[in-house]
């Protein structure tokens, strides 16, 4: 037997009743979720293609036509890259911490967002990662080599969906479950830094892929909790 803390009524915190509802998920286990199992199985799937026969590394072809890389999206408009580079990986480590990232933090925000708008955000942050390293190229900043470098990954989107988890303890939960938040809160960022370690110990991290992917889930994030707010007033 476990005691909870008591609730907060909702005119004393100001959020949204269904904000408030959905937030008990954080709490509860996991439902099933469709968009991050769905994101991470297709991955799978795209590697095994992709490496295939070798699994140690993606064919050339793959590379060819699938991976980031910023004078074919800009000069040969080849603009699905933007989208391909995200579902493509170098090795097995790499397809396994991005899909380690993808289950932390999606299992807390599936519940909040839904399946549907769980896919906008998986797409929107992959868009603003490859996006930002395509201003970085263009301007001429490169983090790692003296020009444009071929990229691939899913981190982008992993950064995207954390900076969505963080979004919404900060929004809601600090004001829901105060006697927990800063415990909860602590959890969350020792997740944060073991992932961010795993991807800075790979070579030629794309710095740049991390950034615009994290500030495309904090923009969506923030959308979507005011969105709601919104309509809670209306």
């Amino acid at each position: 037997m476990t005691e909870q803390p008591p609730e907060i009524p909702e005119e004393k915190t100001g959020i949204p009743e269904e904000i408030v509802n959905e937030a008990e998920a954080i709490q509860m286990p996991a439902p099933p979720l469709p968009a991050t199992f769905g994101l991470i199985i297709l991955l799978g799937v795209i590697y095994g293609i992709t490496c295939y026969p070798s699994f140690l590394h993606p064919a050339r072809w793959a590379v060819t036509i699938g991976s980031y890389y910023s004078p074919s999206v800009a000069f040969d408009n080849e603009w699905w890259r933007l989208i391909t580079a995200n579902l493509l990986h170098w090795n097995l480590m790499h397809l396994l911490s991005n899909a380690f990232g993808l289950w932390v933090f999606g299992r807390i925000v599936e519940p909040l967002l839904g399946t549907r708008n769980m896919v906008y955000l998986y797409i929107i942050s992959g868009l603003t990662a490859s996006l930002a390293m395509l201003a970085m190229d263009m301007a001429g900043i490169y983090w790692h080599s003296q020009g444009p470098a071929v990229a691939a990954g899913a981190s982008g989107i992993d950064y995207g969906v954390m900076a969505a988890a963080f979004t919404f303890y900060l929004l809601i939960r600090r004001k829901t479950h105060p006697n927990s938040f800063g415990s909860d809160l602590r959890g969350l960022i020792i997740l944060l830094i073991v992932y961010t370690y795993m991807n800075l110990t790979e070579a030629h991290v794309a710095i740049f892929a991390h950034l615009g992917g994290f500030l495309g889930g904090l923009f969506f994030a923030l959308g979507y909790y005011g969105l709601l707010t919104s309509r809670n007033k209306a």
